[in-house]
Order: structure tokens, then sequence, then C-alpha cells
């Protein structure tokens, strides 16, 4: 969904309503859990209202302790933390 111009996020985020405009919360990261894949597989996605709480620079991947042949996934976690 991060990569320009993917047909699911852009039919998702088609700005309707107008309010309901939709951000990544990794930005423009790249996944750095496996080196052979820079993008992410799971997202956070937020509309306007959420986007406003989000702490800055506050996302975050976690990555395993361990050489990639032992990760228990071939992906990492990832959070985001939210302001009251």
């Amino acid at each position: 969904m991060a990569s320009r111009g993917d047909a699911f996020f852009d039919g998702l985020n088609d700005g309707e309503p107008a309010a309901a405009a939709l951000t990544l919360a990794s930005g423009d990261r790249s996944a750095g859990c496996k080196a052979r894949y820079r993008e992410f597989i799971d997202f956070i996605v937020v509309g306007v209202d959420a986007a406003a709480r989000l702490e800055p620079g506050s996302f975050e991947e976690y990555v395993y302790d361990a050489p990639e042949a032992e990760h228990p996934s071939d992906h990492c976690p990832i959070s985001v933390r939210v302001l009251s």
C-alpha cells in the first residue's frame, strides 16, 4: 500500500468524503525486518482526526534480536503512539 500509485490504497483514499483523507503512519519509511522485503506487510492507516493525534516520530518497527534465518516471522510488528 505504500508504493506510489498503489491501486488498493488509492481506491480506499478516494477523497470521499473530503474529511476522510487517509495517511499511512509509516510515512516514507521502508521496512527493515528482512533485507529482501523493503516494503511493510502490515500497515497502520489513519484518517484526518486520528492523524492529528499521532505522536510525531512515534512509528516503530520492532525488529527481532536474532539473525534473519531465525526470525519467527517474515515481518516485524509495527506500532504508533496516539495522544489522548
